[in-house]
């Protein structure tokens, strides 16, 4: 499973907002994928943020 969900805009050059999105619209939605991947039959989920 790869998860990289963002809310930046190709265009945007003040990240500051679409950070703080892309934040929210990761919490939200990382747990339903990790479920998602336990349903399918994964054993292990690997994370990684910088």
């Amino acid at each position: 499973m790869v998860h990289q969900l963002t809310a930046l805009s190709a265009s945007a050059h003040d990240y500051g907002p679409g950070l703080s999105e892309t934040n929210q619209l990761r919490g939200d939605v990382t747990g339903v994928l990790v479920e998602a991947a336990r349903d399918a039959g994964a054993h292990r989920v690997g994370a990684w943020m910088y």
